[in-house]
């Protein structure tokens, strides 16, 4: 796996907000303005739009769309996507805190507020507090983040940190449940949701007080205990503990800020223990984040030009994991970082057939409805 860097020449002064206040409002509602009678054009294919950009193309629309976006926010964006074709490379680690650090390096020191544009499946929730932590305390204002499609587990988790979470309608978080490694009889790596491992203990604790006959009780109790890994059962409780203070301190400086010790441990609870997610996988939409864990969500309806901003921009990043073989893609209009993998062997990737049957399905589809 290796790095790339490309458009470094630039300074971070180079990119200036405006000055005062009113300044500031008048350029996002001129902005805006512009959206709308933009909006009023014939309608179009994101998804066909962006395949059909080659590399070069891509990276002009990219960066096009994020000053925009500056623009109308009125604050730095910076992004963070992951090609989730190639989850096994691109989960969250702490690689990913060096390049963080390069694009906020790029951020003039004066800023208040940043925007996080963030698409991942989660990874290392170290790393995910970490980097929440560093935004809250590098800009006195705090960051926003937005959401086009998914911030699951450990993404789900930086987001807690936010002052606002911006969503669309199709944009999921997840549970903050831990996953942790274990070696499964077979002698395989496996991972064990936190929740799951101890609930099936507890379930089949159960099953077998609840037995009629003593002798099998006792049997199925010793089997039990034979097989039971204690020392993993203590790491998947302090792991579960540990997930809670960390959610806690992120959800009073951020997405909670202002809410009761009640409301927050309600929150923590449903989103680690609730019954209403019972797999690591599980959607949780705008609606809600917003009224059933009282998180501060802002929604984006898809017919609202910033969405459609954010939308031209993903759509884009996607279309690029089909042209070159990237894992990550971090970037600002003056910086693009794509963390790259190299294909081993002749034979094309899984995902370069997935975008490839993508862009001929919509290409069909497309045909259809002319």
């Amino acid at each position: 796996m290796s790095g790339e860097s490309k458009n470094r020449k630039l300074t971070s002064n180079e990119f200036q907000m405006p000055q005062s206040a009113s300044n500031r409002k008048e350029g996002i509602k001129e902005s805006m303005s512009e959206l709308k009678r933009a909006d009023t054009q014939k309608p179009r294919s994101y998804v066909l739009d962006a395949i059909k950009l080659d590399s070069k193309k891509n990276n002009a629309k990219r960066k096009k769309m994020l000053r925009e976006l500056e623009n109308v926010l009125g604050s730095p964006v910076i992004t963070y996507i992951e090609n989730r074709n190639v989850s096994y490379l691109s989960s969250m680690g702490e690689n990913d805190e060096k390049f963080m650090i390069d694009l906020l390096s790029s951020i003039p020191r004066t800023t208040k507020k940043v925007n996080l544009i963030l698409s991942s499946f989660g990874g290392d929730p170290d790393t995910a507090l970490k980097e929440a932590q560093i935004l809250r305390d590098m800009f006195p204002e705090g960051f926003n983040i937005i959401i086009p499609q998914f911030a699951k587990s450990a993404a789900t988790l930086i987001s807690l940190g936010a002052n606002k979470i911006i969503m669309g309608q199709f944009s999921e978080l997840g549970p903050i449940d831990p996953i942790l490694v274990k070696q499964n009889a077979e002698g395989e790596q496996v991972n064990f949701p936190v929740k799951n491992y101890l609930g099936a203990i507890i379930e089949a604790k159960k099953m077998i007080i609840n037995e009629g006959n003593p002798q099998i009780r006792n049997m199925y109790l010793k089997k039990l205990e034979v097989h039971s890994d204690f020392n993993f059962i203590k790491l998947c409780k302090d792991t579960f503990k540990t997930i809670e203070i960390d959610a806690r301190k992120l959800l009073e400086r951020g997405a909670m800020k202002g809410r009761t010790d009640e409301e927050i441990s309600n929150t923590i609870n449903i989103m680690i223990n609730g019954q209403d997610h019972l797999l690591h996988s599980s959607l949780i939409n705008a609606s809600e984040a917003q009224s059933k864990l009282k998180l501060n969500v802002e929604l984006w309806d898809i017919h609202d030009p910033r969405f459609k901003l954010l939308w031209t921009y993903y759509m884009c990043a996607e279309a690029l994991f089909g042209i070159e073989n990237i894992s990550k893609l971090y970037e600002t209009p003056n910086i693009t970082i794509k963390e790259t993998y190299e294909i081993e062997g002749e034979e094309p990737d899984a995902h370069d057939h997935a975008n490839e049957t993508l862009a001929t399905d919509v290409i069909k589809a497309s045909r259809r409805q002319g």
